[in-house]
């Protein structure tokens, strides 16, 4: 009978965990905020970007940061921009495997993506150099010096590092536009593409949820910070 118990019991906790993970996520939403406010007009800020599409709950999420961001001692400038005094970085994280996937972020491939959640899996930082981008499609935010400081320590942790240098990951099933290297935290259901850009803009003191796992949670918690 103790037997029968347990199984009834943990069935019934993995029916419930779902819920719980939708509705606690959701409900950090609105947990006060924890922004210092605007930047003052005198004070020179730092203008980052949020790419969060509108297609879909699971849509994939990066940011876009000035160059000027960085230092020039930083790995990350030595790795892609070396050379570079203008432009944008690009960065997003993700699952390895879900990266090689043909179908990328365009097409989900579920039993892959359920396997990512349910399994640490190893991840990758994506990273892009641009000149400029469509900024119509993405939110703005401006940050004080002291925040931009926070949100440059939070991205270069966000990498793995060998002899103080980023690690690059090579696969001929990855898009050549872009470069990848190895991530420093494992893809799981606790963090995922969104929660990093999420935690990102949280390090940076944006009022923004600290946890967001899905996309619409991410777009939702910016809307509330700009009162939409």
């Amino acid at each position: 009978m103790k037997i029968v118990a347990l199984i009834r019991t943990f069935f019934l906790l993995l029916l419930l965990f779902p819920f719980l993970y939708f509705l606690i996520s959701h409900l950090l939403i609105y947990l006060p905020c924890r922004s210092d406010g605007v930047p003052d007009q005198q004070e020179k800020s730092i203008n980052i970007y949020l790419y969060a599409p509108e297609n879909g709950f699971f849509s994939h999420s990066e940011l876009i940061v000035p160059l000027s961001l960085f230092e020039l001692s930083d790995p990350i400038i030595k790795g892609i921009a070396k050379g570079k005094k203008r432009g944008y970085l690009a960065l997003s994280y993700g699952d390895r495997a879900f990266m090689e996937d043909e179908g990328g972020f365009e097409r989900i491939n579920y039993p892959l993506a359920i396997k990512a959640l349910l399994l640490p899996t190893p991840a990758l930082m994506k990273v892009a150099w641009m000149r400029d981008f469509d900024k119509s499609q993405t939110v703005a935010f401006a940050l004080t010096p002291s925040k931009a400081e926070a949100l440059r320590q939070a991205l270069l942790e966000s990498f793995q590092l060998q002899n103080a240098k980023l690690i690059p990951y090579k696969s001929p099933k990855l898009d050549h536009d872009f470069y990848y290297y190895e991530a420093k935290v494992p893809y799981n259901l606790f963090y995922t593409c969104n929660s990093w850009s999420g935690r990102m803009l949280w390090r940076a003191r944006v009022c923004v949820s600290p946890w967001t796992p899905l996309g619409y949670q991410l777009r939702r918690s910016i809307r509330r910070e700009e009162g939409r």
